[in-house]
C-alpha cells in the first residue's frame, strides 16, 4: 500500500494532468459529437470540434448548418436555436444567461448557482452569416439572411437581410436590394416559406432607407463551378461525421 501511496504522490501533477487532458477531450471534441443530447440535431448538419456545450439538451441545430471550430454556447434553462441555411465562422461565443449581482453572494458563486440570473434564449434565423469571434448575449435574435460582421456583440434583435457590426452590432446596409432578396430566396426556399415583397417594401423603408445594399448578383461558370464542388465537399464531410458519430 505504501508503494502505491509513494507513487501517487511521487506522480501526483502528471496524474492530475492526464485527468485534467481527459476532460479537456471529453467535453471539446466527444461531448459536442453526441448528437442524441442535444434538442435537436439536423442530419445534415455539420459542427466541426473544438467546441464547448454546457446544456446540449436546449440547443436545436436545425438541417444544412456549417459550424466552424471553436463555438462556446454558455447555457443553463435558456433555449439556443440556430435555423437552417446558416454559416458560423470559428470562435463564435453564445451567452443565454445574464447574471444579477445579489447581495451576500459573491460572483464566483453566484454564476455557478444561478441566483437570480435573468436567461433568455437566442435565436439565429434561417441563412444567416455570423463572423468570426462574434458573441451573441442573452435575448439576441439575429433575422434571416442576416450577416454578423467578425468581433460584433449582439445583444438585441438584428432585422432580416441586416450587415449589422461592431459592440453592441449596430446596422449599417441591406444583404441585398428587394429584387435580390426575391431572387435569393426563389433559389433557396418553398414559395410558402418566401418573404412577401409587401413585407421586404415595409422592412426597407423601416431600416434600409438611405442605405447601401452589399449583395452582387453576378455569378461566372467557374463560380457555379466552385459552388457544386464546396457543396459535394461539405456533404463529403458530413457523411463522414455522421458515420465517425455511429461508430463512436
Amino acid at each position: 500500500m505504501s508503494r502505491i501511496s509513494n507513487f501517487v504522490k511521487e506522480n501526483l501533477s502528471f496524474i492530475v494532468g492526464i485527468k485534467h487532458f481527459c476532460s479537456f477531450v471529453n467535453v471539446r471534441f466527444i461531448k459536442p459529437k453526441n448528437r442524441k443530447s442535444f434538442g435537436y440535431f439536423g442530419c445534415t448538419t455539420l459542427l466541426k470540434t473544438p467546441a464547448m456545450i454546457t446544456t446540449p439538451a436546449n440547443v436545436f441545430l436545425h438541417e444544412d448548418i456549417h459550424i466552424r471550430e471553436g463555438l462556446t454556447i454558455i447555457n443553463d434553462t435558456g433555449k439556443v436555436v440556430i435555423k437552417k441555411f446558416t454559416g458560423i465562422a470559428p470562435d463564435c461565443t453564445i451567452v443565454t444567461g445574464n447574471h444579477t449581482p445579489t447581495v451576500g453572494v459573491p460572483h464566483r458563486l453566484g454564476g455557478p448557482c444561478h441566483i437570480n440570473d435573468n436567461e433568455k434564449g437566442v435565436t439565429i434565423e434561417e441563412g444567416v452569416w455570423i463572423g468570426t469571434r462574434v458573441t451573441l448575449l442573452s435575448g439576441a435574435h439575429v433575422g434571416r439572411g442576416a450577416v454578423i460582421g467578425a468581433q460584433s456583440l449582439v445583444n438585441k434583435e438584428i432585422p432580416p437581410y441586416a450587415v449589422a457590426v461592431g459592440s453592441p452590432a449596430k446596422v449599417i446596409a441591406s444583404v441585398f436590394s428587394i429584387e435580390q432578396i426575391l431572387e435569393h430566396e426563389r433559389h433557396l426556399y418553398k414559395p410558402e416559406e418566401r418573404l412577401s415583397r409587401e413585407y421586404l417594401e415595409e422592412l426597407f423603408a423601416k431600416y434600409y432607407d438611405g442605405k447601401k445594399s452589399i449583395g452582387k448578383s453576378d455569378m461566372s461558370e467557374e463560380d457555379h463551378k466552385k459552388i457544386k464542388e464546396a457543396s459535394q465537399s461539405l456533404f463529403n464531410k458530413i457523411m463522414v461525421d455522421n458515420h465517425n458519430v455511429v461508430m463512436g
